[in-house]
């Protein structure tokens, strides 16, 4: 199996770089997560997402990219809050 950085492949590190490092991202995770605790998911998580991150990150990727692994993004959405 191929992974990127210890993630499923490069979109899904680069989602998680992305809202791990961006300050305003982050809290807004940080806080949707402890908002919701186990049932915080990175799709809700980018429903509710301010619209000035648009649709792509810093980088290009789409933040709905069909690659990204959404069991490790809701995992990391998760950890944010703990």
């Amino acid at each position: 199996m191929t992974t990127y950085e210890g993630w499923a492949n490069y979109q899904t590190w680069n989602v998680s770089l992305w809202i791990a490092n961006d300050y305003w991202l982050y809290v807004n995770a940080r806080n949707f997560s402890q908002k919701n605790g186990e049932k915080a998911t990175y799709e809700e998580f980018i429903k509710q997402m301010p619209e000035e991150y648009g649709d792509l990150s810093g980088d290009g990727v789409s933040w709905t990219d069909p690659t990204l692994d959404h069991y490790e993004l809701n995992e990391f959405i998760q950890e944010l809050g703990e």
